[in-house]
């Protein structure tokens, strides 16, 4: 619960350090600085400093003791909090964004010419919503090389499922690799409705190909769950040598890998 308490606080904005220190107050009821440093296994200054961020966002109250003590505010109250203020966020961005969409190509504004680009995309929820935009122009082939995990998380991205399912029903063929565990047995099974899949041993790549056109990979990972992951690192590129490259090494792993049914029986589950 504290594990699930905590991931879902980082998702809605708070720091890992804020949120430690947020539920160590929780936990002692409402405690002095040097408390709940403790309990969060904290420095104190670091503390005081994480608290007053803390107090600023309306998840702890200061009291008039002394020491001062701070009250944190129920768990289900600082989550809806979290939620509401990343709801007024995201539609500020929504508005800015139909805004920037309608002023930026006034009458004779010249359009970027064809040709190679590369881009490296920060962060791991960024990374996967350009999946999602350049998987919904495609229109004959993507392969995917995911980790055991990475296909955990994709699977339970926003509407990833669903644009697959979408460009599936218009005929693009999918390939998907990677390694099928009992923790990711699930998701291998719904993603392998839409694609032919294929297992293979100690996967941890990370790369896409649509259409022979466009490639990415992960050029550093955290193999954990938590959605958004600002150290995570993807290159991605339309250069013709770059995709063929990609193309080949997925062409590679996918001769080795094994189809899923058969995998997923050896492993005494159902297929």
């Amino acid at each position: 619960m504290y594990d699930d308490l905590l991931a879902a606080m980082v998702e809605l904005g708070l720091t890992s350090s804020e949120a430690r220190v947020y539920l160590a107050a929780v936990e002692l009821g409402g405690a002095t600085t040097k408390e709940i440093a403790t309990a969060a296994d904290k420095e104190r200054s670091n503390t005081h400093h994480l608290l007053q961020r803390l107090e600023q966002l309306g998840l702890v109250e200061a009291t008039l003791d002394s020491p001062t003590k701070f009250k944190p505010i129920e768990p289900k109250e600082a989550v809806d909090h979290l939620f509401n203020f990343q709801a007024v966020k995201f539609r500020k961005l929504e508005e800015m964004r139909k805004s920037v969409v309608t002023n930026l190509f006034l009458p004779g504004t010249k359009l970027p010419s064809d040709g190679e680009t590369f881009s490296v995309i920060k962060g791991r929820v960024r990374t996967y919503l350009r999946m999602v935009d350049t998987l919904s122009r495609c229109n004959n082939e993507v392969c995917l090389l995911m980790s055991s995990n990475g296909l955990i998380r994709l699977s339970h991205f926003r509407d990833f499922v669903q644009v697959m399912e979408q460009k599936a029903k218009a005929g693009v063929k999918f390939r998907v690799i990677t390694e099928i565990t009992k923790s990711n047995a699930e998701d291998a099974r719904r993603i392998g409705k839409l694609a032919e899949l294929r297992h293979i041993r100690n996967q941890s790549t990370n790369a896409s190909i649509y259409d022979m056109k466009v490639g990415s990979v992960a050029l550093a990972i955290n193999e954990g769950l938590i959605e958004d992951v600002p150290e995570h690192v993807a290159l991605w590129s339309n250069g013709e040598p770059y995709v063929k490259m990609l193309a080949t090494f997925f062409d590679s792993v996918w001769f080795l890998a094994a189809p899923m049914t058969p995998t997923l029986k050896s492993m005494g589950m159902r297929p």
